[in-house]
């Protein structure tokens, strides 16, 4: 039986031919066919075969042998293996096939036991029957005896030469000495004899860039494509390759998946599949993610895991377009399969049916994750404080309880909204208190942000659902019925794709009225640092600095003589960021000795008080600011926008056009230049009545919390109507 472990995987026969089941599961992982072998793994009772005896051993070994090779370097799997391997008695055999198995898997998982198993080796060595030159060899490169494999694999007998393994083993040692024009002659033959061998595919790619052949190069890849497709081994071959093509999208997009290949092999519980995701995004260079095409995602060649958080990055660059649509449907395809699924839940709450109710007073949940001193919680928390007596019952629902930093405690203090913490540790607990509250309307405060609830509306939480505030962008969630915002973020006709009702007050869509005891509420106008010179800045995140953003404050600075930009970069222990961040000002023309880089705060107030060192403050694009905006204006800077035609590019116009600063809001880049440029002119000006910036707040719709309160409530109760 030894005969077929060494046997070409593609001269194998079908391994129905074999009754013993031993030998089927050696041919199946021979021949790379994994599913099957697991279906043949789990389906054998291993109970029925006798503890103690040789098969028993010998299936325990295959399974060992499975794990290891089926996970495609899977630490966690090579783990459980080793783990698995050193409790197993196998010293207490003599059978050939026992020993063999035990010296290949120890091979394979580099134990530190093989100098005493070689030992073992000795009476096996000298018999030409039998394959265990080759494992002798093998032991001698992996202990870097190269002397000692070189003469040893002159003498491995001709009947072991014509193998799989013999060609690896020859090419590890030609290695040695860079032969690569070698390497890539034995590889072209073993390649073709071993098509179903992702490994040997893969170590062909690498050998035909190292020996320089423009010959096999491209042939050979795509030879690989249509015999493993799109697989993670092949990335870094494809990503040489692609720029040997001068296709550099190509190379890129091959070239971040092959880092992300190599981060984890555990898709549902690793972050680091996320992590550089975020990273990517947070250092400005969201724009990578174009390098990826459509087909790749509705393939889903990603895991949940990374789809959900790259979701918001894809929104914010081109309001939420086909590349968003593509993604949420296999996320979608998940949720529907959840058994499956590690976050797997019941879906008999689907079921149940949800009606909205007869009474004229209202059952609304502002379901959020962010119930802390983020933007969403504190906009809200603005909201409900402005009024005392509300003619709908609202429930703020905490689904994400941030302890000591939450402030669900202030809103416990106001009477027109009741407060819970429905932070359950498992996802069905939280749908089914949720869904005991009986709401008719559920608002969904998160979109695909961090701890988002999407799972639960995708089951109904309650017969209406919206998509407001904390997310700028189509959820894509069917369930979602309504996307509430005003006419300033939804242009009409508002082109961008999104699967909700677009719903749109009579006014701007929040509103901008600090209470107690937020900070803003009790701090004053900042006056001016009176800095020689007009002083632009943003306190937007570094992700929003585009490049394009970049260029554009580049000209404006060239324009005006004194000019500076005052921008946050990044914690003071942190040079490297900000060096990033150096570099790409450099690319896009901006001169850095023109920029004065504030540092991050401890507090919130300190950051308020930072606006003292700004006239104006400048909006990126296309992902803008909101909360920087209100911010800017409450503390005394006016700021210049530029309109976009997606939610992400109009928030800020929505700011600005609700506190009556339209002739702020630009339509083209030149004239964002033109009208920075004009009101630098008037810098005298704007340092002397800073106070009237946050003036216009207090006297518009912007500053009137009470009033968005009475249009949402109406507008709460037109939707049960038109639900009837």
């Amino acid at each position: 039986m030894l005969n077929h472990y060494y046997s070409w995987p593609d001269h194998l026969p079908d391994y129905r031919q074999f009754q013993d089941l031993i030998c089927q599961i050696e041919i199946l992982i021979r021949t790379n066919q994994f599913s099957k072998a697991e279906a043949l793994i789990t389906t054998s009772i291993l109970s029925n075969l006798q503890q103690g005896s040789n098969q028993y051993l010998n299936f325990q070994l295959h399974i060992l042998r499975f794990l290891l090779y089926s996970s495609q370097e899977n630490l966690a799997q090579e783990q459980l293996a080793f783990e698995a391997l050193s409790t197993l008695s196998v010293f207490q055999t003599q059978t050939i096939i026992s020993t063999f198995l035990r010296f290949r898997l120890a091979l394979d998982l580099k134990d530190p036991s093989l100098p005493t198993l070689v030992l073992s080796l000795t009476q096996y060595l000298d018999n030409d029957e039998l394959p265990f030159c080759l494992l002798h060899l093998e032991y001698l490169l992996l202990s870097g005896d190269n002397l000692s494999a070189e003469t040893t694999i002159q003498s491995i007998p001709n009947k072991w030469q014509d193998t799989l393994e013999y060609s690896l083993l020859s090419c590890y040692l030609l290695e040695r000495s860079n032969r690569w024009d070698l390497i890539l002659e034995i590889l072209l033959s073993a390649a073709y004899k071993a098509t179903s061998n992702v490994k040997v595919w893969s170590y062909l790619l690498v050998a035909t860039v190292e020996a320089r052949s423009h010959e096999h190069a491209i042939p050979s890849l795509r030879k690989a494509i249509v015999l493993h497709g799109d697989n993670p081994l092949f990335f870094s071959h494809y990503c040489r390759l692609s720029l040997l093509k001068f296709r550099s999208a190509d190379a890129r997009r091959y070239s971040i998946k092959d880092r992300l290949s190599k981060l984890t092999k555990d898709p549902y519980r690793n972050p680091f599949l996320t992590n550089l995701w975020v990273t990517q995004d947070r250092l400005g260079n969201s724009e990578w993610i174009n390098h990826f095409t459509l087909s790749e995602f509705r393939a889903s060649a990603f895991p949940l895991a990374m789809l959900e958080p790259l979701l918001p990055q894809i929104a914010s660059i081109n309001g939420s377009s086909s590349l968003s649509e593509s993604i949420i449907a296999p996320i979608l395809d998940n949720y529907e399969n959840s058994e499956t699924s590690p976050f797997c839940y019941s879906s008999a709450l689907a079921t149940v049916p949800l009606q909205p109710s007869d009474n004229k007073s209202l059952r609304i949940a502002w379901i959020s994750a962010d119930v802390s001193h983020h933007p969403v919680a504190r906009f809200l928390l603005g909201f409900f404080a402005s009024v005392s007596v509300t003619h709908h019952d609202h429930i703020l629902v905490d689904v994400n309880d941030h302890g000591s930093e939450s402030i669900r405690r202030y809103f416990d203090e106001l009477s027109s909204i009741n407060a819970i913490n429905c932070s359950s540790p498992t996802l069905p607990e939280r749908i089914q208190n949720i869904r005991n509250l009986e709401a008719d309307i559920a608002i969904d405060l998160n979109g695909w942000t961090g701890g988002h609830l999407l799972r639960g509306f995708h089951q109904r939480l309650a017969p209406i659902q919206l998509n407001y505030l904390g997310y700028f962008a189509s959820t894509g969630i069917p369930a979602m019925d309504y996307w509430l915002g005003d006419h300033n973020l939804f242009p009409d006709p508002y082109s961008h794709w999104h699967t909700e009702r677009l719903l749109r007050l009579q006014r701007c869509f929040i509103a901008w009225q600090p209470p107690e005891p937020l900070v803003e509420a009790t701090i004053p106008v900042v006056e001016s640092s009176n800095q020689i010179g007009i002083r632009f800045g943003s306190f937007n995140h570094n992700r929003k600095l585009s490049n394009a953003t970049l260029r554009l404050w580049a000209q404006i600075l060239d324009a005006i003589p004194d000019s500076r930009l005052v921008l946050k970069a990044s914690p003071q222990d942190d040079p490297s960021t900000e060096e990033l961040l150096r570099r790409r000002i450099l690319k896009n023309n901006l001169d850095p000795e023109s920029i004065v880089w504030l540092p991050r705060t401890k507090t919130h107030a300190d950051h308020l008080l930072q606006y003292s060192h700004i006239d104006i403050s400048l909006d990126c694009f296309p992902n803008g600011g909101c909360t920087t905006t209100c911010e800017s204006l409450w503390m005394g800077c006016p700021v210049i926008t530029l309109s976009g035609t997606s939610y992400v590019s109009r928030m800020s116009t929505a700011v600005l056009c609700g506190a009556g600063l339209q002739n702020w809001c630009m339509s083209t880049p030149q004239d964002y230049l033109n009208f920075a440029i004009h009101q630098s002119q008037n810098l005298q000006s704007l340092r002397a009545n800073r106070d009237q910036w946050r003036s216009k707040v207090l006297s518009s719709d912007l500053g009137d919390a009470a009033s968005l309160v009475s249009h949402l409530e109406s507008l709460f109760s037109s939707l049960l109507i038109s639900s009837r």
